[in-house]
């Protein structure tokens, strides 16, 4: 029996959908925390500029 073209295509873009969808949730769990915030919409700039103000706050302190 041959499968029909359209019920063949239909079940390749929904099984196309959800493969992407899985793809897609494994990468924004990664970039959820704050560095990753800051660097994704501002660059590298502002991150390197709060983690020497870090630095720097801890060095004042010892």
């Amino acid at each position: 029996m041959k499968p029909h073209p359209f019920v063949k295509f239909i079940t390749e873009e929904i099984v196309g959908a959800i493969d992407q969808k899985n793809d897609r949730s494994k990468k924004t769990k990664s970039t959820t925390t704050k560095e990753g915030f800051w660097s994704k919409w501002f660059g590298m700039v502002p991150y390197s500029v709060k983690m020497s103000w870090k630095q720097r706050r801890r060095m004042l302190k010892k």
